[in-house]
């Protein structure tokens, strides 16, 4: 799916740490881009999916629509602000931590991967953007 100018609006600084708004919309283009080739090839992934749930909730994706994207980890149906982000990232931490009771361990990762990146200012994306990886 080809994300518009809208579906970036809600890309606020303030959700990210480290990450620039632009840098954070050419990843999270990439990982729609993902999740469309798996799904055309009949395929899924968790971890892909963890990661496409955070940058929607991040992004407060369709929430002008009316449409609710709950939070990764704890879903709540919820738009994003640095206090919510934070609580999931600690929760996402915790299912870090346990695995024997995560029952999907790659969404998790995705998920954890995801807000390591543009909340604790990791400086690695979930996944490379293709000019990112060209480069």
């Amino acid at each position: 799916m080809k994300l518009t100018a809208k579906d970036f609006g809600g890309v606020r600084l303030e959700h990210l740490s480290g990450v620039t708004a632009a840098e954070f919309a050419e990843v999270w283009q990439a990982i729609e881009d993902r999740a469309d080739e798996l799904s055309a090839a009949g395929r899924d992934s968790d971890f892909v999916t963890g990661m496409l749930q955070t940058c929607r909730w991040i992004a407060e994706y369709r929430w002008w629509a009316g449409e609710v994207v709950p939070s990764p980890i704890t879903g709540q149906s919820m738009p994003a602000t640095p206090e919510l982000i934070e609580a999931e990232v600690v929760a996402v931490e915790q299912a870090v931590r346990a695995p024997s009771r995560v029952g999907r361990p790659d969404y998790v990762g995705g998920v954890w991967a995801t807000f390591m990146w543009t909340w604790r200012g990791s400086g690695v994306p979930p996944l490379r953007s293709p000019r990112t990886q060209a480069s």
